[in-house]
């Protein structure tokens, strides 16, 4: 049985809540990162928009560091890093 894409397009458009600091976004994915999108929120129970900005998040601390000339990484439990995270 061929997996499910969940169906996400693009848009931002403001949000149906009361809250004016909600916006209400629409992407267009291609189907693998709809797919990866999809496992990550099932995998973590959290819903999409969590995934999303949790991402957003990272993403931020990321870019951050490196406009500072820091560097992000993964480090095992004695803090060697095991993978540097590039292309901010």
């Amino acid at each position: 049985m061929p997996e499910t894409i969940p169906r996400v397009t693009s848009a931002l458009a403001s949000s149906d809540s009361d809250d004016p600091f909600r916006v209400k976004l629409e992407v267009d994915l291609a189907p693998e990162a709809a797919l990866l999108l999809r496992d990550l929120s099932r995998d973590r129970h959290w819903s999409v928009g969590d995934v999303l900005r949790n991402a957003i998040g990272l993403l931020k601390v990321a870019a951050d560091a490196h406009d500072r000339g820091k560097h992000l990484a993964i480090v095992d439990e004695n803090f060697q890093v095991e993978q540097e995270v590039v292309g901010f």
